[in-house]
C-alpha cells in the first residue's frame, strides 16, 4: 500500500486534501469524517464502551486492507471474510454468515420505555414483540 505522506506542519486544508485523495470513496461518502466526529463525541460524553466497539470495527477494516494489499473492494471484502486477529477488544473472526464468532450479538427491543434483550433465548430477559406495535399505540 502507498504511504500517506503529510508534513508535520501541514495546515488542516492540506491534511484534509491528502485524506480525500488517498481514501477516495470512504471520504467522499462521509464514512471517515462521520466516524471521526462520532468517535470524538462518544469520548467526550464518556461512552467508552461504544467507542471501543466502533474502533474495533475500524481496526478490523484496517487489518483487512493491509491483508488485501489493496483498496480494491472485492479484495478487501475477501480479506475481511478470512480475518482472524486479536485486538484490544478481543478476537475477531467471521463465520460464513459474516458474524464475529467471538463476539456474539444480542437483539434488544424497547418495550413501553424499557430495554429488553429478546435474543438469544439463553440471555433474554424479555420476549420479542412482533409485529412491532404501530407508533400511535406505543
Amino acid at each position: 500500500l502507498e504511504t500517506l505522506q503529510i508534513t508535520p506542519v501541514a495546515p488542516p486544508a492540506a491534511l484534509l486534501h491528502a485524506l480525500r485523495t488517498k481514501l477516495g470513496l470512504l471520504w467522499q461518502y462521509g464514512v471517515l469524517p462521520r466516524a471521526l466526529s462520532n468517535g470524538l463525541g462518544m469520548l467526550l460524553r464518556g461512552e467508552f464502551g461504544e467507542f471501543a466497539r466502533k474502533l474495533n470495527g475500524g481496526l478490523a477494516f484496517q487489518k483487512a486492507i493491509e491483508n488485501a494489499g489493496s483498496l480494491d473492494a472485492t479484495k478487501v471484502r475477501d480479506a475481511l471474510a478470512g480475518l482472524d486477529v486479536m485486538t484490544f477488544f478481543g478476537q475477531i473472526k467471521f463465520d460464513s454468515r459474516g458474524i464475529n464468532t467471538f463476539k456474539p450479538m444480542v437483539v434488544e427491543q424497547i418495550q413501553n420505555g424499557t430495554h429488553y434483550t429478546v435474543f438469544p433465548a439463553d440471555v433474554a430477559n424479555g420476549k420479542p414483540q412482533y409485529p412491532t406495535p404501530s407508533w400511535s399505540s406505543r
